[in-house]
This record gives structure tokens, C-alpha cells and sequence, in this order.
């Protein structure tokens, strides 16, 4: 009879202890601030991590994130690459982190971003107007009133919705004219980084040139598996030394940097990371791959002129084919 009691008496606790629990989560969703569109913010300044106060513009996009996740780092790249394109068109790109000052001052060194971070710690008043927000964007018009907000977006979303509010257009590839290259093509050139010395340029730079190309279908597929690449990398000596090709590893840019260094660090190759879409690969407007594939070849001469582009097992086949 007493341990009867006794039970009873533990599972009143407990579901006491339950019901205060979810009361305070109540209380607390209640006094969130609610955001909406067409809600004007008060004034509020935003202040970096230096202590300055950052200017707002014509329409100033709002970036919460924890960074917790590449998807949010690739985020936040993109989204210097608009800023670069169109912070003297009106638009500023503010980033919101819950880092402590240190480590939101080394992200933006370690991935070169030009446009401001802000953290919780540094601006009080953020929590109060906006709450706790993680993986949010808002874009604010000069009169503070909000214009889009949402959880729930890709790069391309955001790209067309700064299209929208800076140039008044939205741009969309034309579906019957996808930019295709093919052998006999001169390959256009692109800006990317080279990892080996941290230096900014263009490829291709009028080489004889094997480029391996690995695509951003799909990242994390490539990271869990790129030992098996290596063996497949190494059958490809025989052509470029036979040919006088310089052999060049270049990545996606929807690749992190410092994943990039995990990977092939003992790898005696030049390595590039892409700075934005690559030419024939990838499609600059929508996730699109012009290859179904993870890693493509491509052949090209000292005049940049393409001799071959296609998936890295066809080209194996292609130079058993030419005995090489």
C-alpha cells in the first residue's frame, strides 16, 4: 500500500513538474515578438564587432544564423557575393550570429566576407525587437518596415528577391538555351582561389590544362567518399604527363574552405575553389548541373579551347580508348 502511495505521489511530481514546463514555454512563445510583413521596427542601431555603428541603406537585409551547419556558411558566402555586386546599388547585408565576438571576427577573416556582422552579445536591444532567430532572413525597407521574412529558402530565392526590390526584375535562364560547352568551345573564364597560397585569380590561364572538376551536386556526398577519388586521380598521371598537362583540382563554391583543407591536404596538386557558378558545370541562376555527375573532366590547349568535357569515367574510358 505504501509504495503504491509512494508511486502515485512521483507520478503527481512529474506531471506537475510537466505542466510548469510547458506553462513557461507558453509564456515565453507569448512574449515574442511577433514579425510580420508590413511590420515597422523601432529604431534601433546595429553596432559590429569593432564597436561602430552600422549605416542602413535603401533596403538592408537581415541574415540570423548560428552558422551551425555548411548550408549556413554557404549562405552566408552567397550572400557576400551579392553584397559585392550590389552595396553601392542601396542594399546592405547585416549578419546576426549568437557567437561571442572572437569567433564572429575569425569566421569573417577565415572566409573573406565584406559585408558587417553583428552578435547578440554586442546589441541588446536585437532581442527584445527581434527575438532568438536562427536561419532567418528579413529585409527591411529605409522606413524599418518589413518587406519579406522567412525561415525557409535557398540561394536562389534570395537571389531573386534582391533582384527584385534593387533592380525591379527578376532574372531567369532561358530554358531552351542552357549554357552548355562543348569540345572546339573557348572555355570562359572565372574568378576562383587558390588554396595552396590563398591567392585570388582567373582560370583557365592559357595552359595546356587537365581540369578536375568537382561539382556542388552534391558536397557532403563527395566529402564522405573522397578517399575512393584519388585512385581515380592517379590513372590520369599517365595522360597529363605523356601530353604536358598541368593537372588542377578545382572545387564548387558550394564547398567550405576548410573542408577543402581536411580533404586533400597531402594531395600535390594545385587546388582552386570556384567564387561563384563554374562556366559549363554548374547553371548560374538555379541549382541546376549540366553533368550528372559529382566530378567532370575538362581538356583544354594553351588557346583555352575545350579538346574534352564530360564525366570522369568517360574520360577514363575515352584515354583507354587512345591507350594512354
Amino acid at each position: 500500500m505504501r509504495r503504491n502511495l509512494k508511486f502515485l505521489s512521483l507520478i503527481i511530481i512529474l506531471l506537475t513538474l510537466n505542466i510548469l514546463i510547458l506553462f513557461f514555454r507558453i509564456e515565453k512563445q507569448n512574449n515574442m515578438p511577433k514579425l510580420f510583413y508590413g511590420k515597422i521596427i523601432p529604431e534601433i542601431s546595429f553596432y559590429n564587432t569593432n564597436g561602430k555603428i552600422i549605416p542602413f541603406k535603401k533596403f538592408n537585409f537581415l541574415y540570423f544564423t548560428s552558422l551551425q551547419s555548411s548550408k549556413d556558411i554557404r549562405i552566408a558566402k552567397f550572400l557576400n557575393i551579392l553584397y559585392q555586386k550590389y552595396s553601392n546599388s542601396g542594399l546592405q547585408i547585416i549578419g546576426i550570429l549568437d557567437l561571442d565576438k572572437y569567433s564572429t571576427q575569425k569566421f569573417i577573416e577565415e572566409e573573406r566576407l565584406s559585408f558587417p556582422f553583428i552578435n547578440y552579445k554586442n546589441n541588446p536591444s536585437i532581442n527584445k525587437i527581434f527575438g532568438q532567430l536562427s536561419h532567418t532572413i528579413i529585409l527591411l525597407d529605409d522606413s524599418n518596415t518589413i518587406r519579406f521574412i522567412t525561415s525557409f529558402f535557398t540561394q536562389n530565392d534570395i537571389r531573386q528577391l534582391v533582384e527584385k526590390f534593387i533592380e525591379g526584375r527578376i532574372s531567369y535562364p532561358p530554358l531552351n538555351k542552357l549554357e552548355y560547352l562543348k569540345e572546339g568551345d573557348v572555355y570562359p573564364t572565372f574568378r576562383v582561389k587558390n588554396l595552396k597560397n590563398g591567392n585570388l585569380g582567373y582560370f583557365p590561364r592559357n595552359n595546356n590544362t587537365l581540369a578536375i572538376v568537382l561539382t556542388g551536386r552534391c558536397p557532403d556526398c563527395i566529402l564522405e567518399k573522397f578517399r575512393t577519388f584519388i585512385p581515380l586521380i592517379e590513372k590520369l598521371l599517365p595522360y597529363s604527363n605523356e601530353e604536358d598537362k598541368e593537372i588542377v583540382l578545382i572545387f564548387s563554391s558550394k564547398f567550405l574552405e576548410k573542408d577543402i583543407r581536411k580533404m586533400y591536404r597531402n594531395v600535390n596538386l594545385e587546388i582552386l575553389l570556384a567564387n561563384g557558378s563554374i562556366p559549363g558545370i554548374e547553371d548560374p541562376y538555379n541549382s541546376i548541373y549540366y553533368f550528372n555527375t559529382d566530378i567532370v573532366i575538362i581538356d583544354l590547349n594553351r588557346e583555352n579551347i575545350i579538346s574534352y568535357i564530360n564525366s570522369l569515367d568517360n574520360f577514363i574510358k575515352y584515354m583507354k580508348r587512345k591507350k594512354w
